[in-house]
């Protein structure tokens, strides 16, 4: 599996800060990446400096997905779960087919995503699929995001 580069990674001054990640990874014809997804490292918004690199989003509220590379013809799919046979199923979160070289998602209201790795992650997964002869080269992603949860679950149907 491919690791995706992170490139950039800002926070919004607001409250909720607002996270602004911009990452890629050199692509096959077909393939998974794995995305990490950092967070603030407290709670603390405006009062202090706070550190991207410190925190982990276990859970994120997406608000923004773009997606581009060189291919006129990939699918792709977001999954919450690292395995790449989970596409079709309820780990898969988003799925795109037929992209002609990128797509802008911002229709994505109140879209809650938590990772379902086994040991609690703050990962995501893209499956991609490149339907033509070109090939696609370097995958771009970049997603605008609130951390939701930085910390692990309290199971609340068994205390």
């Amino acid at each position: 599996m491919a690791i995706a580069t992170l490139n950039e990674l800002v926070s919004t001054s607001s409250v909720p800060p607002y996270i602004i990640g911009d990452w890629e990874c050199a692509t096959d014809s077909t393939g998974i990446i794995e995305i990490s997804l950092p967070a603030m490292n407290n709670s603390s918004y405006i009062n202090e400096p706070q550190s991207l690199n410190t925190g982990s989003a276990y859970a994120i509220r997406l608000v923004l997905l773009a997606i581009s590379c060189d291919s006129p013809d990939f699918d792709l799919s977001v999954l919450n779960k690292n395995d790449e046979t989970l596409v079709d199923t309820v780990y898969e979160l988003i799925n795109y087919i037929n992209i002609n070289k990128s797509i802008v998602d911002n229709d994505l209201t109140e879209f809650i995503i938590r990772n379902f790795d086994d040991a609690l992650t703050n990962k995501l997964y893209i499956v991609y699929t490149n339907n033509s002869g070109t090939p696609m080269g370097t995958l771009k992603i970049q997603m605008t995001y609130v951390a939701v949860q930085n910390g692990i679950f309290t199971n609340i149907l068994h205390g």
